[in-house]
């Protein structure tokens, strides 16, 4: 009896191997390990809720060979290559297990078999690993500022009975709770600073006119410490339409008026323990396209991301798109479009991007600009990891080509982006279904549950 150890899930399993596997043959030694492999991607679509990360898409493709090889038949690579996965997997890491597998498949001793079946599974283990670990940590990047991979690797460790998503909530609860925790007294404060104490007037106003402060929405920060706006400035809803004005006026007259604002003095939290949050309502593939999510001002941002999943559009249009990303900030009332492709141009992949802002009231569009992302292959590659938002900015260069600054009807907005985002099929499939469908009846394929 011998024993094989493999990491699954943040936790190790043993599989004991005794000598009636030598009495298996080699298609049913294969079949086995096949099945293995299989309830590792089974079990990573349900904890990732199937939304498409690498590993998952490599290991689709890497069962594809394995079961082509059980069967003793040929790897008939238009069926495993143009397969919905092979828009979005790792190809060094696939193509790296593809090759053992070529290696295992003229090879007749059994244990031989095993032994390399064995090196495969715990390569995908740490791939998938590897892989959730990176993904979490740009999501989570995405969200929180400064956030280091050491600091998202502690955590994980501490808490080994998380699953993905619960690791990813709970990473920025705490956060958010951190946010709002004070760790040092206002009399600490004062004691430390107190320039800023002598600031203070009867009212409490704090003249930030004699003070060199950097400014949130929430906030400004004094040295190594956040101090939040009074809480009224919250509780009177005028945290947007007040402090986004007055604190730009601030900047821009502060050399001949004086500022001072009321600011909470028992919410002062140290910068070591704060990190800005961009908390975001996400939202994944067909979301219900209305106009009111343009024209409505609140505190959300909504992204959503649309993948081409049907390999017929590549072959249709002659290029290689993987994902379009769409950002709508109802805080700012502005929206950004952004495609991602596979496509290559003198060893740099060019992206088209769109950002408008609207005149909510109007339920015009006042801004309009158009521009390609340029991106070298590792950038590429990360940005795939985070979904559209204005941080962090990926892309190696910016070019814009073309911009207008007029009230337009939403209707002409939309034929402009349906022009600039020519053979781009997501855009129609998103500000109309029902148009999409019909337009592209004859390609797309519902029975195999790639297209919905």
């Amino acid at each position: 009896m011998w024993f094989v150890w493999g990491w699954s899930d943040s936790s190790w399993r043993m599989f004991v191997l005794d000598f009636n596997l030598i009495k298996m043959d080699k298609k049913e030694i294969i079949l086995k390990y096949y099945n293995d492999i299989l309830k590792l991607k089974d079990d990573l679509d349900n904890e990732m809720e199937w939304f498409m990360i690498e590993s998952i898409s490599s290991v689709a493709i890497i069962l594809a060979h394995l079961k082509c090889m059980a069967d003793y038949n040929d790897l008939i690579k238009d069926k495993i290559f143009l397969s919905p996965y092979s828009f979005n997997y790792d190809k060094i890491i696939t193509q790296e297990i593809i090759n053992k597998i070529y290696r295992i498949r003229n090879e007749d001793n059994i244990k031989e078999i095993e032994k390399g079946l064995s090196e495969i599974y715990l390569s995908i283990i740490k791939h998938i690993n590897e892989n959730k670990f990176e993904n979490l940590f740009w999501q989570l990047w995405d969200c929180i500022s400064w956030i280091t991979k050491k600091e998202v690797e502690n955590f994980q460790l501490v808490n080994p009975e998380l699953k993905y998503n619960e690791l990813m909530d709970k990473i920025l609860r705490e956060q958010e709770l951190k946010n709002k925790t004070p760790n040092i007294t206002k009399e600490e404060f004062f004691e430390k600073y107190p320039e800023f104490f002598e600031s203070i007037d009867k009212d409490w106003l704090v003249n930030i006119s004699n003070l060199e402060i950097n400014w949130n929405k929430e906030w400004f920060y004094y040295k190594d410490y956040f101090i939040y706006y009074d809480d009224l400035f919250l509780k009177l809803w005028i945290i947007n339409s007040f402090i986004y004005e007055y604190l730009p006026f601030y900047n821009k007259s502060k050399s001949y008026l004086q500022f001072k604002i009321k600011v909470n003095l028992d919410k002062i939290i140290c910068k070591s323990n704060y990190k800005e949050l961009m908390l975001l309502w996400w939202m994944y593939f067909w979301p219900e396209f209305s106009i009111d999510k343009f024209f409505t001002k609140s505190d959300k941002t909504l992204l959503i991301r649309k993948q081409r999943l049907n390999p017929k559009f590549s072959k249709y249009f002659w290029n290689n798109l993987t994902f379009t990303d769409f950002y709508i900030d109802q805080i700012n009332n502005s929206f950004l479009i952004e495609e991602i492709w596979e496509n290559k141009y003198n060893d740099i992949y060019l992206n088209r991007l769109i950002h408008s802002e609207f005149d909510i009231n109007k339920e015009k569009i006042k801004h309009f600009d158009g521009s390609v992302l340029f991106y070298d292959f590792d950038n590429l590659n990360k940005r795939k990891e985070v979904l559209l938002s204005t941080y962090p900015k990926l892309s190696n260069s910016k070019y814009k080509l073309f911009r207008i600054d007029w009230l337009l009807d939403f209707e002409d907005y939309k034929n402009i982006l349906f022009w600039f985002y020519d053979w781009n099929e997501m855009i129609l499939e998103y500000f109309n279904l029902d148009e999409y469908k019909e337009k592209y009846k004859d390609i797309l394929d519902y029975e195999n549950w790639i297209d919905y």
